[in-house]
């Protein structure tokens, strides 16, 4: 377990260092956060723990990519971007103040969790969709919390998560308002440098393939390789929904049967995520 606490060490401080792409520490950076992907399989086997490591190491993995392709900064503005979760170039200076709303949000769905968890142990029939509500509520747990640590130190962050059960569309979803931290750093990544250059459909499907990969990583730590493989196959169909979707103009349709449409979607096609990450949820699997 020593080796873990040491690979981050060794990834903040070659990113810490990091000024331009071409620089020796550049490539040391981007190889040491490559092996640090492989931290999962250090911790204990537990599938919760392992995913835990398996989605921080992404998170180390992503932020070094932002820093061998932003510009030079101050080596401590590059170590906070690194362990900020959130794209620290986004956040700004604010007062200091309690977030009432991200804790409303943070008790609030913490119930909802307890009372999804306790379905999906205790009420077999409820299992499918008691995970969805589980998967939902840990999300706006989490990103609420997150805001509201922000907001508590004196900082604003960007829009973290935007109420996803209000997309009018898959593509509005995942593009807008689910997860705005990796989904942010896909559109960086994966969408906008192919859009920019006339492929947008090509920058869906990549956005949607960095998600696969991912998850992947994610799953394949925690629940093995078929788990890993259901959940990946989870983000590529929602690429061909998203393109889709183009084709028939969702985004014009009344917003009733839009949502109709997202909920049908997303319901529809979530136990091939929702079966994989219950396998790492105590009691569930």
């Amino acid at each position: 377990m020593l080796a873990v606490p040491l690979l981050i060490a060794v990834i903040a401080t070659c990113a810490a260092l990091t000024g331009e792409p071409r620089r020796p520490t550049a490539a040391i950076a981007l190889l040491a956060a490559i092996a640090g992907l492989g931290a999962a399989w250090l911790a204990p086997p537990i599938p919760a723990v392992r995913g835990a490591f398996a989605l921080a190491s992404f998170l180390v993995f992503a932020r070094v990519i932002d820093l061998l392709r932003g510009s030079p900064r101050p080596a401590l503005a590059r170590l906070w971007h690194l362990v900020g979760i959130v794209d620290t170039r986004r956040v700004v200076p604010d007062a200091s103040r309690l977030d009432i709303d991200s804790l409303r949000r943070v008790l609030g769905f913490g119930a909802l969790a307890l009372l999804a968890w306790a379905a999906v142990v205790l009420v077999p029939p409820l299992r499918w969709i008691g995970g969805a509500a589980l998967v939902y509520a840990l999300a706006e747990v989490a990103f609420a919390f997150l805001r509201g640590s922000y907001r508590l130190v004196g900082a604003r962050p960007p829009p973290l998560h935007d109420d996803p059960i209000l997309a009018l569309s898959v593509g509005e979803f995942w593009g807008r308002r689910w997860n705005r931290v990796i989904g942010d750093w896909l559109a960086e990544h994966g969408h906008r440098p192919l859009a920019r250059t006339g492929h947008p459909a090509l920058g869906v499907v990549t956005a949607f393939a960095w998600s696969a990969a991912l998850h992947v990583h994610f799953a394949l730590a925690g629940v093995g390789v078929v788990g890993a493989a259901i959940m990946g196959s989870f983000f590529l169909v929602h690429a061909a929904i998203v393109l889709g979707e183009r084709v028939l103009y969702v985004e014009r349709w009344p917003a009733p049967l839009a949502r109709l449409w997202t909920a049908s979607a997303l319901l529809g096609t979530s136990p091939l995520f929702i079966g994989p990450f219950l396998g790492m949820v105590p009691l569930a699997g």
